[in-house]
């Protein structure tokens, strides 16, 4: 027991040591942190960077990270140092708008949606190529007419009731026949027949088989909707010359009279018989959306005179009376193509339509100006309606069509990149001719080109048509020739 109590005095010693020191320990090290700045020391802003990578660096409350961070904010946006356009900023990136875009680009985009989602849609250019579906013929689909509706066009004023034909304003409001849209309305309707199912008929009134009034706004037998204003009566009465029922509608002189809503915009030819007792009028309005602008040929050509001859209309004259004369077996049909050769043997200034470039190239113009234009679609054209011709006709009344056909084809494969701009196409050579800037051809007129181009590789194999044709069609999506 003293030997155990003898050494639990000096463990309690050695204890009481140790507290001792470490005592002291703690109290140095107190001593040096209260003299110690609160905030740790500052290291270079590279270690921090290589320190903080985004993975390792802890999150802070509150916050989603970097990418939820980043806000849209106003910016002004300097353009060409001409104009200052109000933009967004994200981070590095910054938006324009599309308002702005648009214009400034000539490039088109619209908001779509469907199953509830929106989307942004975004083109280049707003025309469409056609597929050339099979080798072309002088009495199949002429192009994509097809989808034509010349009688919808602004600047048709109606279908003549007496001639069937189109009457046009496109050069004035008084109304006139224009050779290049009766030849289209044929080449359309012709075309339509080729593709479309069985014409049809529609009725819209039928007189009802029974007798009596019609109120405001009535029906009776048809598809058609009546109205009738106040102080106007509509009725079915008996027509004991014709054994039959008909309309009897009285109108005073000031009102807007009895008018019948058909609601159609797919049938353009309206047949009635229609007898009036005294004064009387029958109106008919079509309404449409289309819009076109006029065409002006520009300044620096000398005005074209009446009775001026286009080897465009002389050439869709030519497709459209071939045509005719395939499905009738008329021989005055071809006669009448055949004849339309002429102007093309001779210049603008003895009223014909060819032209020649660089003393060497023949043409055949859709304006026979003053200098020369060289209109690309006019002459393409006209080379489908040579072409249409010479193979009707047979070798030897085909003969000086086919002539004028292959000094035309030689002149547009030497000429084509005359043509090309390296993002689209022009209209014509004006610019060569009286060296003004190039005159752009729309997208519509671009397409045009390409459809034209791709009828024609069908019938010659030439490799230019088809690197053109290539080449253009990129242009549609952006496409751009290479600078150097």
């Amino acid at each position: 027991m003293r030997c155990l109590a003898r050494l639990s005095s000096k463990a309690l010693l050695v204890l009481c040591a140790l507290l001792a020191l470490l005592s002291l320990l703690l109290w140095s090290r107190c001593s040096h942190h209260s003299q110690t700045p609160a905030r740790p020391p500052e290291r270079p802003e590279e270690e921090e960077e290589e320190e903080a990578s985004p993975r390792d660096a802890p999150g802070i409350p509150g916050s989603a990270g970097k990418a939820a961070a980043l806000r849209y904010e106003e910016i002004d946006c300097v353009i060409n140092e001409e104009q200052t356009v109000k933009g967004r900023r994200e981070g590095s990136e910054v938006f324009l708008p599309f308002s702005w875009v648009e214009k400034y680009f000539q490039v088109y985009g619209r908001i779509t949606g469907s199953d509830g989602n929106e989307r942004f849609e975004f083109s280049h250019s707003y025309s469409k190529v056609y597929a050339q579906r099979a080798p072309y013929r002088p009495d199949g689909v002429f192009m994509s007419f097809e989808g034509y509706n010349v009688e919808l066009r602004d600047r048709v004023k109606c279908i003549s009731g007496a001639e069937g034909v189109p009457v046009s304003t496109q050069w004035g409001p008084q109304g006139y026949f224009y050779p290049i849209q009766i030849a289209q309305y044929g080449l359309s309707h012709y075309s339509k027949n080729l593709t479309e199912k069985a014409p049809h008929v529609e009725v819209y009134e039928t007189a009802g088989d029974g007798i009596g009034s019609v109120g405001n706004s009535g029906n009776e037998g048809g598809n058609g909707r009546w109205t009738v204003p106040k102080g106007c009566t509509l009725a079915t009465v008996w027509d004991k010359s014709r054994l039959t029922a008909v309309k009897h509608f009285s109108c005073p002189e000031n009102s807007e009279g009895v008018s019948l809503e058909l609601n159609n915009g797919r049938d353009f030819i309206i047949s009635f018989d229609l007898k009036l007792q005294g004064n009387g009028s029958v109106s008919v309005l079509l309404e449409t959306t289309e819009r076109g602008r006029p065409l002006a040929l520009g300044e620096g050509f000398k005005s074209l005179e009446p009775g001026w001859y286009s080897a465009m209309a002389q050439g869709q004259a030519m497709s459209t009376l071939v045509r005719a004369y395939r499905l009738t077996g008329e021989p005055a049909f071809l006669s009448a193509a055949l004849r339309a050769t002429a102007p093309f043997k001779l210049p603008a200034e003895r009223r014909g339509v060819k032209a020649v470039f660089m003393e060497r190239h023949d043409w055949y113009e859709e304006y026979p100006t003053t200098p020369s234009s060289f209109v690309l679609n006019g002459f393409m054209y006209a080379l489908i309606g040579l072409y249409d011709l010479k193979e009707m006709a047979g070798e030897e009344r085909g003969r000086e069509a086919r002539l004028l056909y292959e000094r035309g084809m030689e002149s547009l494969k030497a000429m084509l990149p005359l043509f090309d701009t390296g993002s689209g196409s022009v209209y014509d050579l004006r610019h060569f001719t009286l060296g003004t800037a190039p005159n752009l051809a729309r997208w519509d007129y671009h397409t045009t080109h390409i459809n034209q181009l791709q009828l024609l590789a069908s019938v010659d194999d030439a490799p230019v048509f088809r690197e053109f044709v290539k080449r253009w069609k990129s242009y549609l999506r952006g496409g751009r020739a290479k600078h150097n």
